[in-house]
Formats: structure tokens, C-alpha cells, sequence
């Protein structure tokens, strides 16, 4: 998650194309497989439908900042967005996790669906407990349905093709097909 993170930072940070072609392949260059498919699959717009309603984020984030809701209301109207508020109003967490992407949004994130109160609450608290500021926005991104990266797809495509070394056109295919929520590891070999 660090470096997925990482990347959001660098691509977040930046409108020059040479400069997010480099984090895009220094990403995809270092990233395992698994990793590599789950942000191919987030970079080219796709996301898990919303996993948490919003009132219970809102009231979970104030909750674990030890803040009144009112006062997260303001945060929330002065930051404009709600996964960064959450990530702006929690404490800073001892640690941050070094566990890959995919073991975040494929054993935290996306089975946070099934849970019931209390235990959604549970898993969420200590989700966000392991994770620094700019891990829990792209996870609070991923979780609200709001992440959205400037990157556009012939660029990704491009840093994909670089680094597998292909074809942009071969692999500009082969990303189209990503569709599924669940890919796997030998997923992104076949597309690269």
C-alpha cells in the first residue's frame, strides 16, 4: 500500500507528463504482479462500489479522532472532501503497514462489505490505525469510491508498454480487458 500510495502522492502532486510517466514506471517496474493489476485496475478509472455508507464514516472518523461530529462537519466543509478529512482528523499511527496493495484492498478493504456493525467499525478503526496520512486517504478513496487520479489511459498504457517491454498497441488491448474487480497476480503477466 506504501508504494501505490507513493505513486498517488507523485501523480496527485504534479500536471507534467514526463514526471508521471516516470513515477508510472518506477511503479510499475518495482511493484509485484498483484499490485501491479490492482493498480492498473484503479488507474484506469475502475473501483469497488461504496463499501461503507458516508454517516457511518463520518461518525466513526469523529469517534476515533475523539472529536465532536460538528467539529468534523467543519473539517469536512473546509477540506471539501471526505476521505481526506478522515485522513487529516485521525491520529498519527504508531506504525505504518508494509503490507502490499493487494493484501489491503483484497483481505481489508473489499471484505469490509460483509461485515455488520460492530464489526465494520472494528475492521475500519484498525485499518486506519496501520496506515500513515497518505495511506488512509487512497485507502479512504478506495473505500468511498472517490478515487480519481489524472492519468490518462494512452499514459498509463505507455508506462505499462515501457515496462514490460511491448508494444503500446499490444498492450493498450490487453488493458482495455481489465474489468474485473478480482484480479489476480498472473492476471497482470498476461496483460504486460
Amino acid at each position: 500500500m506504501k508504494a501505490f500510495a507513493e505513486l498517488y502522492r507523485s501523480l496527485d502532486e504534479t500536471t507534467k507528463t514526463s514526471v508521471k510517466l516516470a513515477a508510472l514506471r518506477r511503479y510499475f517496474s518495482e511493484a509485484p504482479p498483484a499490485d501491479a493489476a490492482w493498480a492498473v485496475y484503479f488507474l484506469c478509472g475502475r473501483k469497488p462500489r461504496q463499501i461503507v455508507k458516508t454517516r457511518d464514516l463520518r461518525a466513526w472518523a469523529a469517534e476515533t479522532a475523539n472529536i465532536p461530529e460538528w467539529l468534523f462537519d467543519d473539517c469536512y466543509d473546509a477540506v471539501g472532501d471526505l476521505a481526506e478529512t478522515i485522513a487529516l482528523v485521525l491520529p498519527e499511527p504508531e506504525s505504518s503497514s508494509n503490507s502490499p496493495l493487494s493484501e489491503w484492498v483484497e483481505r481489508r478493504l473489499l471484505p469490509l462489505r460483509e461485515l455488520e456493525f460492530p464489526a465494520k467499525r472494528t475492521a475500519l478503526v484498525a485499518a486506519w490505525s496501520e496506515l500513515d496520512r497518505i495511506q488512509r486517504l487512497v485507502f479512504n478513496k478506495l473505500l468511498t469510491s472517490a478515487f480519481r487520479i489524472g492519468v490518462a489511459q494512452t499514459l498509463l498504457t505507455r508506462a505499462l508498454a515501457d515496462t514490460a517491454g511491448r508494444c503500446a498497441a499490444y498492450t493498450t488491448i490487453r488493458v482495455a480487458r481489465v474489468h474485473e474487480a478480482h484480479l489476480h497476480s498472473e492476471r497482470f503477466t498476461e496483460m504486460t
